[in-house]
């Protein structure tokens, strides 16, 4: 990723979508000592209106919302995509990947929230059939990136998320990681490597590996750059993601 500097706010952007002028995007950072950046902020650093943003209440679910006009309301997703012009997504994180797709042949683009939850229940994926179903777009000329979240070394979850994922992803293998402790002690925590997970799915769904990217920041790690709810509590800021196709003059 590539950190972009504005009157406005600083912001992240993916390398591999960055120099596509139809689309803009932009990932939050921390500025203030608490909490995360304004979505509005962001939304003026990228010239999008913040009334034009789709209203929409993120659940941990995995269902995906096709948007068609600026302002729309869609209820619960986790998921948001469109190939309308001026209609910004935004999704919100703690923690939680999120995960940006576009396809710049049809355009359409298309945004998932990955927590444990929506990653169990393959949102990733079914953000790129989403799109596929709905726009015409062809996942083998999709860019995909993986957006700042905990990482695998840093993200502990229980047996029992362990075993619904086993019975849910399609591949596995080398994702979880027992907790080593000290003096013998067993230890029923696990560390989940989401990061992998949705990468995995992205490349399951038909995505080029090489046409995917993956942030690098671990969000419990760089408490300088985002909020956590691990780290932080429930007093945690979020980070943005904020994406949407602009009209080229």
């Amino acid at each position: 990723m590539k950190r972009i500097d504005t009157k406005n706010i600083p912001f992240l952007q993916f390398a591999n979508i960055a120099d596509f002028p139809e689309l803009r995007h932009g990932v939050s950072l921390r500025r203030r000592a608490n909490g995360g950046e304004s979505p509005v902020s962001l939304c003026k650093a990228l010239d999008f209106k913040a009334d034009h943003l789709i209203r929409h209440k993120q659940v941990h679910g995995n269902h995906i919302a096709v948007v068609t006009n600026p302002s729309e309301t869609v209820g619960e997703a986790d998921g948001l995509c469109t190939s309308r012009f001026d209609v910004p997504m935004l999704l919100l994180g703690a923690d939680c990947p999120l995960i940006i797709v576009y396809d710049p042949k049809t355009p359409a683009v298309g945004l998932a929230h990955a927590g444990w939850r929506g990653t169990v229940q393959q949102i990733t994926m079914q953000l790129v059939e989403t799109m596929n179903r709905e726009f015409g777009c062809r996942a083998e000329q999709m860019l995909g990136g993986i957006g700042p979240g905990i990482c695998g070394n840093c993200y502990l979850v229980g047996e029992s998320v362990m075993m619904i994922a086993l019975l849910n992803l399609r591949d596995t293998e080398g994702l979880f990681r027992p907790v080593k402790v000290e003096q013998g002690i067993e230890s029923d925590r696990w560390h989940f490597d989401l990061i992998e997970a949705n990468r995995r799915q992205l490349v399951q769904s038909g995505i080029p590996t090489e046409n995917i990217e993956i942030s690098g920041y671990c969000t419990y790690e760089r408490s300088d750059l985002f909020p956590s709810y691990r780290r932080d509590g429930a007093q945690a800021g979020r980070w943005a993601l904020l994406a949407g196709l602009v009209h080229i003059k």
